[in-house]
């Protein structure tokens, strides 16, 4: 929601979207994947059902 709300009040150029695809690596998109949401449904099913 927050994210939306700055993603209204900004210019998204193509210089902007360039800019961020190359200074963000694919390293810090996995941190903040981690850090941001919790375990999916699926992972914890596997996880529970594992054999070991």
């Amino acid at each position: 929601m927050i994210l939306s709300l700055v993603l209204s009040t900004t210019q998204i150029t193509p210089d902007l979207i360039y800019s961020a695809m190359e200074n963000i690596t694919n390293q810090d998109v996995t941190d903040w994947i981690k850090s941001n949401f919790s375990q999916s449904i699926l992972s914890k099913r596997k996880q529970a059902f594992s054999s070991s």
